[in-house]
């Protein structure tokens, strides 16, 4: 028997020796990892990549043509010239904001003139006074880039389009990328300074919620370069906790990691981000070196990071998440908030595109969170609107993401029919 077990043993240590000197001979160096397989970075993986980013964090994808921003863009330039789009037409110019991560570059126009930015970071091309105008109320939206009318011209942005079609004069303070507990910042910060008689959050479920469980969005989204640290919150005893970044400055991030993970980050990932996983990031003793520890440790971070996403789509969506707990927990405070200054508060919710047509097909779990999140809440569900486009008609942003002009007027329109946004 001990001579069984000894050939067994020995045995399986010449298979793993051979499997180990093999695959190493297919593994790919790279700069993010430990190195490639099959298109795959293996563990360690980087959270923060070596160099820092050329640009500053935006909602999707870099592009070089959208790093600095322009206020001396030719008036008389027609839209249908030679110029490209960039991301800065599609989303906007960022700065650094210690509290947001990252905020809205005040007075900035992108080269073709798709998004401008006014005096308090707002999408629009005249400044936002202190006061309101004398019989024309003021609605602040806020949220991300489906609240911003992302992808399209200026012009084509429903919140553009509610304003000219509502009478009332509509504050665009939506920013792509945002999290509902950054939208609660920003509106914090901005209603300091302006008064307004509504204040929207519109909520895109499949979207958003990850988003208030994460801190890094890389970690949650890989094609997003993104690798800031953002605010997020708690709820502690039934109460919403800050929870800020760790860093004086945004960007130190890249200063404090560039040799690899620090151990500061590497808390505050563990604690608060749910889409850090250790066996991706880190190496544990012993096993961490073999290849074969390596593989299996991605294929577990993969499946964990996929599992947590399809909880948080609209036909999978966890009603008892700590995402559900938090976004509901955003909601009513910022509702508080408002309706103590004597102003009113309205919650929208708003599907991507893809949603729709689940939405259609089967509505029953999209109305289950709605009955969740929107009990004493004033509430507006654009998704019957939606869901009776024909897929056909429904058009998309200029990247083919989000939403195009068509649905930008129907959500608009929606809008204005539902909220009643000049009664008293």
């Amino acid at each position: 028997m001990p001579g069984k077990l000894a050939l067994l043993l020995a045995s399986t240590v010449l298979s793993v020796a051979l499997f180990e000197g093999v695959v190493r001979l297919v593994i790919r160096p790279s700069s993010m990892s430990y190195g490639t397989l099959l298109g795959r970075e293996l563990p360690p993986v980087r959270v923060v990549p070596p160099p820092q980013p050329a640009s500053p964090p935006r909602d999707g994808r870099n592009d070089e043509n959208a790093t600095q921003p322009t206020d001396d863009r030719d008036p008389a330039a027609s839209e249908d010239d030679a110029t490209p789009v960039s991301s800065a037409d599609l989303q906007g110019f960022f700065r650094e904001d210690p509290l947001l991560g990252y905020a809205p570059r005040e007075h900035a126009t992108s080269p073709r003139g798709w998004w401008v930015w006014n005096n308090i970071g707002a999408r629009a091309t005249t400044d936002t006074t202190p006061q309101q105008s004398q019989g024309k109320p003021r609605v602040l939206i806020f949220g991300e880039s489906y609240a911003s009318g992302s992808r399209v011209r200026q012009k084509d942005a429903w919140p553009t389009v509610l304003g000219e079609t509502a009478g009332v004069d509509v504050v665009n303070l939506a920013v792509d990328g945002y999290s509902m507990g950054q939208a609660l910042l920003r509106f914090r910060e901005v209603t300091r300074s302006i008064d307004y008689t509504v204040a929207i959050l519109v909520f895109s479920p499949t979207a958003d919620l990850w988003r208030d469980v994460n801190t890094i969005r890389s970690l949650a989204r890989h094609s997003w370069n993104s690798y800031i640290v953002m605010p997020r919150f708690v709820v502690e005893d039934g109460r919403l906790v800050l929870v800020p970044g760790p860093y004086e400055r945004p960007s130190d991030v890249y200063v404090e990691n560039a040799r690899g993970l620090s151990e500061p980050l590497r808390r505050h990932l563990r604690t608060y981000d749910r889409f850090y996983f250790a066996a991706r990031h880190e190496i544990p003793p012993l096993i961490g070196d073999l290849v074969l520890w390596k593989i299996a440790a991605t294929l577990y971070a993969t499946s964990e990071r996929a599992a947590l996403l399809r909880g948080m789509r609209v036909e999978h969506i966890d009603l008892d998440s700590e995402a559900m707990q938090v976004s509901r927990k955003i909601f009513d405070t910022m509702r508080d908030e408002v309706q103590a200054r004597g102003r009113r508060f309205m919650l929208v919710f708003l599907p991507e595109p893809h949603d729709v047509r689940r939405i259609r097909h089967d509505p029953r779990n999209w109305h289950r969170v709605m009955d969740r999140l929107c009990a004493g809440l004033d509430c507006i569900d654009l998704a019957p609107a939606l869901a009776r486009v024909p897929a056909a008609q429904i058009d998309r942003g200029h990247d083919g993401t989000h939403y195009g002009p068509n649905m930008n007027r129907l959500v608009a329109t929606e809008l204005a029919r539902e909220a009643r946004l000049r009664q008293p």
